[in-house]
């Protein structure tokens, strides 16, 4: 445990100093709990779980761990495989024989070791997974539609789409959809009783935090974001307390109560490197890899194997130093915030005894870098000025109509006084003339803008439409087919 002893008294001073950091930081509420093999060293709640009601965050407080979901889909994968003699890296086609990737290669030498490290060549397009009405099964069969960056096992690219994958891969081999499979797998020997897995489940509750964001200097609620049908890549819900007997597992080699969840061999085999990340973000984390569900880093000197988790309104670090037997995870209801991974790094080296690092101003320093990216990202600035036509190559009658992309979903543009307007999932957004038959998009509540081309023939009808939704270089923009004028 190094060379401080974690006493009442140590934990006292650290409760203060998190509550401070928790104010300094600006975040409505926080859960935190650090395990040492089987023993809970320090479990509590800061602040407010839902700031309207002023109620505290407690110990059974329950968040959404969005993206900490991966490693429970990627022990579920391995406890399957190994229970149906199946192998990481036999093609995936030879289990599934109708799989399909846009890319022939990539359909017939694709592995779930591919998948579940994030070396697939598929980049994000989690645009198709905004307020979708694709089912798991037709999430994974739209793939042959979507676009690779880069051939398969070329780079790390993180991929959500992948995981749901991998949860409608483990319900087509069990019969069971994911979360009966993980919550029979996983969730009930570890008696992780209060876990769940929809945000319209949790709304039925009384002890969840409400999620908020930051505008300004202030702080907003909004609304709860129902993730059911990305359940393997991000739904799980919990709280510190059953994410602790999660740890325990992790710390005990895969046993829990005597019993073996999952194999050491298996649990290894997630823990080990597959694929480099790239450089890490400070001088002691000097690079970062990405096991089966899991980043994979040396920190200090020490391996750190973590997975974080971000989505509306709430931010998680789960964390295990497997060599030095100890855990954290820290739950936050504040979106894009990393309090939760410096407070993680404060209390390892506090508890392992090492040299002090400001992480505080470190982490702030990096926070407003990631705030700034974001806002970079949504201003792509096209201005309305640059014209060389003012008026558009067709009449407007010409951009009417509904199109459609297979795993994309529909967009439909339409006329109201003389104005276009693009109806994509949940927005109507105004659009612009910009030059001949391009026009720009403005989308106001998230601050943005970018450009739409309408592919008009030669007697003046639109046979599609193209969108920059996925931003990834090397990624065509998205055509949308006209289905209806």
């Amino acid at each position: 445990m190094g060379e401080v002893q974690m006493n009442s008294a140590v934990f006292k001073l650290i409760s203060f100093w998190i509550e401070k950091l928790r104010k300094e930081w600006n975040i409505p509420g926080i859960a935190i709990s650090v395990v040492q093999k089987n023993q809970v060293l320090f479990s509590s709640g800061f602040g407010e779980r839902n700031m309207k009601e002023k109620l505290p965050v407690n110990t059974e407080t329950l968040f959404p761990i969005a993206s900490s979901t991966k490693p429970f889909t990627a022990m579920a994968l391995s406890i399957l495989l190994n229970e149906q003699n199946m192998d990481w890296d036999t093609p995936i086609k030879q289990y599934w024989p109708s799989f399909q990737m846009q890319d022939p290669y990539a359909t017939d030498h694709l592995t779930l070791r591919d998948i579940a490290c994030h070396r697939s060549g598929l980049p994000r397009h989690d645009m198709v997974l905004h307020n979708t009405t694709l089912t798991r099964e037709e999430i994974s069969e739209s793939l042959r539609f979507l676009d690779p960056s880069l051939p398969v096992r070329y780079v790390w690219q993180y991929s959500n789409i992948m995981y749901i994958l991998i949860g409608f891969f483990i319900e087509q081999q069990t019969g069971m959809t994911w979360e009966e499979w993980v919550k029979n797998k996983i969730f009930e020997p570890l008696e992780m009783s209060s876990t769940l897995f929809s945000a319209e489940s949790l709304q039925h509750l009384d002890n969840y935090a409400m999620p908020y964001t930051a505008v300004g200097d202030g702080i907003i609620e909004i609304p709860l974001t129902n993730l059911d049908i990305q359940g393997p890549a991000g739904s799980i819900i919990s709280n510190v307390t059953d994410l602790s007997a999660w740890l325990s597992l992790l710390l005990n080699h895969g046993q829990t109560h005597g019993n073996s969840v999952i194999s050491e061999a298996q649990l290894n085999e997630m823990l080990f490197p597959q694929i480099v990340v790239g450089p890490g973000e400070f001088p002691e984390i000097p690079y970062t890899f990405y096991g089966l569900g899991w980043f994979v880093e040396v920190y200090r000197g020490r391996k750190l194997i973590s997975h974080g988790g971000n989505t509306t309104g709430f931010s998680t670090h789960i964390s295990f130093m497997p060599d030095d037997d100890i855990g954290i995870v820290i739950l936050a209801n504040m979106e894009v915030t990393q309090l939760p991974e410096c407070i993680a790094y404060h209390m390892y080296d506090q508890i392992l005894g090492l040299g002090p690092i400001d992480w505080n101003t470190r982490f702030k320093v990096k926070n407003e870098q990631l705030r700034q990216a974001l806002a970079s990202m949504r201003n792509s600035d096209y201005s309305i000025t640059d014209i060389d036509d003012p008026e558009p190559s067709y009449p407007i009658s010409s951009y009417l109509g509904e199109f459609n992309h297979p795993a994309y979903g529909s967009a439909v543009v339409c006329e109201r006084e003389g104005s276009l307007f693009l109806n994509y999932k949940d927005a109507e957004l105004p659009l612009y003339h910009y030059n001949h038959n391009i026009f720009k998009v403005v989308d106001e509540r998230n601050d943005a803008q970018f450009l739409i081309e309408f592919n008009v023939n030669e007697d003046g009808k639109c046979d599609y439409l193209n969108m920059p939704l996925e931003p990834t270089p090397g990624v065509k923009d998205i055509s949308f087919h006209l289905v209806k004028k």
